[in-house]
């Protein structure tokens, strides 16, 4: 994530997977039959997830990551291979990240203004939304602007601190 790259690429539906369905397509944008025709094997796609974010000690975080999961295990099953990493709630390793930057005797509290000043700011960036690309580039930003905040000094600590639940309407990449 801290290099910038992202791959995004439509997987032909294994046999058996249903549920792509009317919300599904005006969510992301992607009609089924241009997932028939387009979409990779999804064996392809599932030897590349796991050669581009597999490695050792890669961390691999999503604003929604018990969904990612769900869908990874069954992206790796079809192509019977092990999921190769588990996926992580973003907002606890911006959380962490910004700790361990902020140092010692600093509150939570503090730590979750940084954070929450970052994701409403990205909230107000014009993007495409529910796509893996964008979505992957939106929590890069976040990072990011995360860390620009600690570094001028100005954490943003009138902002004020919200439980942050991952979800909204407006897709918040946590």
């Amino acid at each position: 994530m801290d290099g910038g790259e992202t791959e995004a690429h439509l997987i032909r539906p294994a046999p058996g997977w249903t549920g792509w369905s009317a919300a599904s397509e005006r969510l992301h944008g992607i009609p089924q039959a241009r997932l028939l025709a387009e979409g990779e094997p999804h064996g392809d796609v599932a030897r590349r997830v796991a050669e581009a974010l597999g490695g050792e000690g890669m961390a691999v975080a999503s604003d929604n990551p018990e969904f990612e999961q769900f869908w990874l295990e069954r992206l790796m099953a079809a192509a019977w291979r092990p999921a190769p990493f588990a996926v992580l709630p973003a907002a606890r390793l911006y959380a962490t990240e910004a700790g361990r930057t902020m140092g010692a005797g600093v509150t939570a509290e503090a730590v979750l203004a940084v954070v929450t000043g970052a994701m409403r700011a990205e909230r107000t960036r014009q993007r495409v939304r529910h796509r893996a690309g964008p979505d992957a580039e939106a929590m890069l930003w976040i990072l990011q602007e995360k860390r620009r905040r600690l570094a001028t000094g100005r954490p943003k600590l009138a902002d004020p601190p919200t439980a942050h639940t991952g979800r909204s309407t407006s897709r918040p990449p946590a």
